[in-house]
C-alpha cells in the first residue's frame, strides 16, 4: 500500500512539475544576431528573441570553450541557430576577442563587468540597505542610546552611542526604524516589520559601549532606533537565473516599496509568499488583476459592487451564487525574485501592461 501510494505522490509530482513547464516561444519579429550594448540585461535580450523572457535558460546553448556561459558582455556578438530543430542563442565571437561597435568604427576593448540579468540599480538598496524585520529581530537587535547633548534627535555630522553591538572598528551599520507592519491578506497574519534606513554609521569601541560615526542621514535618528551591519556591495548577484516556480504558487501583493497607489515596470513590490512556500530568487511569477464581484440580476443592469444598492451589496458579500459572479482574473505583468525572507519576498516588476497594486494576485507564470 505504502510503495503505491508512493508511486502515485511521484506521478502527480511528474504531472505537476510537466503542468508548469513552458516551451519557448519566438517573437515573430527576432533579429537573427545582436551585438550586447552597456546597459543591456539578460532580460533585455531575452525580450528581443523571446515571448516570455524568463525562459532564457532554455534558449541558450552553453559553449564548453567559455568557464561561464551565462558570462555575456558589452561587444559580445549573440546569433540564432538552430539545434535539433530547437532555436538556441550562442556567441558567434570567443568572448576574449569581443567587438564593441561605436558607430562607423570597430574597436577591440576589454569590459569591465558581464551584463546582469536584471538593472541591479533599481534592486540595490534591497540587497544592501533595506531590510525585513521580525518582532523577534527587534528585539535581539542593538539599538541607538543617545548622545552626550541629551538630544533625542540627530543627523549627520554629529556621534552617537549604541548599546548590545559585537562588532570591529570602522564596521559600517544601517541605523533602522520599523515601518510598515506586513499583513497577510488572507489570514490577517503579521508578516514582518518593514525597515526604513535612517542613516549610515561607522563604529568606534568606547568602553562598554559603541561610539558611532553619523557618515550619512535620510532622516533624523532616534534614540532606541536599531542597527544592522550593512552588507558590502561585493556580496550583490548580477546573475539571477529566472525559473518557474516548481509548484503552484499563489499570494499576493502585500506593499509597494515606493508607497504608490500604482506602480510599473522596474518598481519594487513585496509579495506575502517566501522561503515557507518554496520561493526562491530567480523565481518568475505572473501578476494577475483579481476579477472584480459583480451582482447580476437580469432584467436589473449588472452592478459592481462599489455601485450596487445596500442589498445588493450583501448579496455580494455572502456570495449568492444565483445573482453574484466574478470576471475572471487577468494578467497583467510578470515580476522575478530577487530577495526572500521566511514568507515574504521583494520583486521587482519585469512586464506591465496595466499598473500593478496592493492585493494583485501573483502565481505561477
Amino acid at each position: 500500500m505504502k510503495t503505491r501510494l508512493l508511486a502515485l505522490v511521484a506521478g502527480l509530482t511528474l504531472v505537476i512539475t510537466a503542468a508548469f513547464a513552458t516551451e519557448i516561444e519566438l517573437n515573430p519579429d527576432y533579429p537573427e544576431t545582436y551585438i550586447v550594448q552597456k546597459g543591456d540585461t539578460l532580460w533585455d535580450i531575452s525580450s528581443m528573441f523571446l515571448k516570455t523572457p524568463w525562459l532564457w535558460p532554455k534558449l541558450w546553448q552553453a559553449n564548453p570553450q567559455i568557464e561561464n556561459p551565462h558570462l555575456i558582455y558589452p561587444g559580445d556578438e549573440l546569433k540564432l541557430v538552430w539545434i535539433n530543430e530547437q532555436p538556441k542563442l550562442v556567441k558567434s565571437k570567443p568572448s576574449s576577442t569581443r567587438i564593441v561597435k561605436l558607430g562607423p568604427k570597430v574597436r577591440t576593448s576589454e569590459p569591465k563587468a558581464p551584463i546582469p540579468t536584471i538593472p541591479l540599480k533599481e534592486i540595490r538598496p534591497f540587497l544592501v540597505y533595506e531590510q525585513l524585520l521580525t518582532e523577534e529581530d527587534l528585539e535581539k537587535l542593538p539599538y541607538v542610546l543617545g548622545t552626550n547633548d541629551q538630544t533625542t534627535r540627530s543627523a549627520h555630522p554629529q556621534t552617537m552611542y549604541a548599546k548590545g553591538v559585537d562588532a570591529p572598528q570602522g564596521q559600517l551599520f544601517g541605523i533602522y526604524r520599523p515601518g510598515n507592519a506586513l499583513i497577510h491578506p488572507e489570514t490577517e497574519e503579521m508578516l514582518g516589520y518593514e525597515a526604513k534606513l535612517v542613516a549610515i554609521a561607522k563604529s568606534m569601541p568606547a568602553g562598554n559601549f559603541t561610539k558611532l560615526e553619523i557618515l550619512e542621514s535620510k532622516y533624523e535618528i532616534r534614540n532606541g532606533d536599531k542597527l544592522m551591519p550593512v552588507l558590502e556591495k561585493e556580496v550583490l548577484p548580477a546573475f539571477f537565473e529566472p525559473h518557474e516556480p516548481s509548484r503552484l504558487v499563489k499570494g499576493h501583493v502585500i506593499h509597494t516599496a515606493n508607497y504608490s497607489n500604482y506602480v510599473g515596470k522596474y518598481d519594487v513590490i513585496a509579495l506575502s509568499v517566501g522561503a515557507e512556500q518554496n520561493i526562491e530568487p530567480g523565481h518568475v511569477l505572473a501578476i494577475m488583476q483579481p476579477g472584480v464581484m459583480m451582482h447580476d440580476s437580469p432584467p436589473d443592469r449588472p452592478a459592481y459592487e462599489e455601485d450596487a444598492n445596500a442589498i445588493e451589496k450583501l448579496a455580494i458579500e455572502w456570495g449568492d451564487e444565483e445573482v453574484v459572479v466574478q470576471l475572471p482574473d487577468e494578467r497583467i505583468g510578470e515580476a522575478l525574485v530577487f530577495r526572500v525572507y521566511d514568507k515574504v519576498s521583494y520583486a521587482l516588476i519585469m512586464r506591465s501592461v496595466k499598473p500593478t497594486k496592493k492585493l494583485d494576485i501573483v502565481t505561477n507564470p
